[in-house]
């Protein structure tokens, strides 16, 4: 799945972004964005119900 992603956005010359972190191309800082904290809520969710 993530390789399928990652070629729609190489095709798109980046115009569309997927992922977790959006990175800043030109001083390449990572920015995480909301998904990724509520990726990681529900990972601590389920942890807890183990």
């Amino acid at each position: 799945m993530w390789y399928d992603q990652n070629n729609i956005e190489w095709l798109s010359v980046y115009g569309i972004r997927y992922g977790i972190v959006h990175v800043h191309f030109k001083s390449q800082n990572r920015i995480i964005k909301a998904s990724a904290n509520a990726y990681a809520q529900m990972i601590s969710d389920q942890e807890k119900l183990a």
